[in-house]
């Protein structure tokens, strides 16, 4: 065990044996042995960059307070600034590193933009032409970024149409619309260069050779948004956790407690513990063994041996494919609500950052007093024990 996984160990036993609470009325104080950022923040995207640095960008450090300065947690596991982004971008914006290490930011309007890894500097990344927030960004196989769904952040429609981004000339271009719009949805890159996009109603898939969309169904339960999604190492994707509409979460399991987080702006949303999978040799969706817990906004991470590890609200469990078995792990230090990222650094350890905390999740009318969380963790599946 390395020296910084048996730190990151005996910190969790400390805090397990501490319980870390406040029953006095006292501030509760928690060192993870990692310096805070400075802003706290939720909703953000973090980019683990070709230098081994992690960038985050963006998110919203109170209720509706959006976030534009960027940071970077380096090596050394310090912070340093990455300058501010040239538009805010707060909920509902993507970061994709592109094939020479910059970053392509968009979200919140027409307008993208790139992080020069070379100079620390933000510049423009031409006009899409659509402004649009929620939506969701991949990387082709030859390079370009597509761009899909998402809505208008005016009026709130949800969009059917995507664009690509070419990084060698600086331009975007439009493809052919979707079947069904998408908002708050996912996308990943196939084994064969195809992309998956996942869907509330219907499921689509893109190739880029013809640029054109073709169905793949639909999942085995239906989700607003608010899923991650995992590429297996077989090929075949896995789809955990999202929003689905109130009083159908105990479809997955009577013994399963709804749990989760509601969502501010619609209270007739909860978190599921669905887990489904797409087999795109088949073409066909099947259900995974349900989570032990319901998750919504929350970080999934493909480990090095092939098994997927989710991080909601504070617990934390792995999924075993070849088993299709979920195993509950230690839990995190912060009870973290939702929009925490998740980060695999190049050593194997997990940066843990934001979420929020404050307000009552299930109760819109507190959303005023949440806040971000600054502190920060690191995980490392090899030094915890189960």
């Amino acid at each position: 065990m390395s020296k910084r996984g048996f730190s990151i160990l005996l910190i969790l036993v400390t805090s397990a044996m501490l319980s870390l609470t406040s029953c006095g009325g006292g501030e509760e104080i928690i060192d993870t042995g990692v310096t805070d950022i400075a802003i706290g923040r939720w909703s953000h995207t973090a980019t683990l960059l070709s230098n081994g640095s992690v960038l985050i960008v963006g998110g919203e450090s109170k209720f509706r307070t959006s976030v534009n300065a960027a940071t970077l947690f380096g090596t050394d596991e310090q912070w340093s600034s990455a300058g501010d982004t040239l538009e805010t971008r707060g909920e509902g914006h993507t970061a994709t590193l592109l094939d020479n290490g910059n970053v392509l930011v968009v979200g919140g309007s027409e307008n993208a933009e790139i992080y020069n890894t070379d100079d620390n500097k933000w510049t423009t990344a031409g006009s899409m032409e659509k402004g649009r927030v929620w939506q969701t960004a991949v990387k082709l196989k030859d390079g370009k970024i597509l761009v899909a769904g998402g809505q208008n952040p005016s009026s709130r429609k949800a969009y059917k149409t995507a664009e690509i981004y070419d990084p060698s000339k600086n331009e975007w271009s439009r493809t052919e619309d979707m079947e069904d719009s998408h908002t708050r949805d996912k996308m990943t890159l196939l084994d064969d260069g195809r992309v998956l996009i996942v869907g509330k109603m219907l499921s689509e898939i893109y190739d880029p050779e013809t640029g054109i969309w073709t169905s793949a169904g639909p999942l085995m339960k239906q989700r607003d948004g608010s899923y991650a999604i995992t590429k297996l190492p077989d090929g075949r994707i896995l789809v955990t956790g999202g929003e689905t509409v109130r009083g159908r979460s105990s479809e997955v399991d009577p013994k399963i407690s709804p749990g989760g987080v509601m969502a501010s702006h619609d209270m007739s949303l909860v978190a599921t513990a669905r887990a489904d999978i797409y087999d795109p040799s088949t073409g066909n969706w099947s259900a995974a063994e349900p989570m032990s817990q319901a998750r919504k906004i929350h970080p999934a991470i493909l480990l090095p041996e092939g098994k997927v590890l989710v991080l909601g609200n504070q617990s934390v469990e792995e999924y075993d494919p070849l088993q299709d078995k979920w195993i509950l792990k230690v839990q995190m230090l912060i009870a973290r609500n939702y929009g925490h990222t998740a980060t695999m650094l190049e050593d194997g350890s997990i940066l843990i950052v934001g979420g929020n905390e404050g307000g009552d999740p299930f109760n819109p009318s507190g959303n005023k007093d949440m806040v971000g969380i600054s502190i920060i963790e690191i995980y490392d599946p090899n030094a915890v024990a189960d």
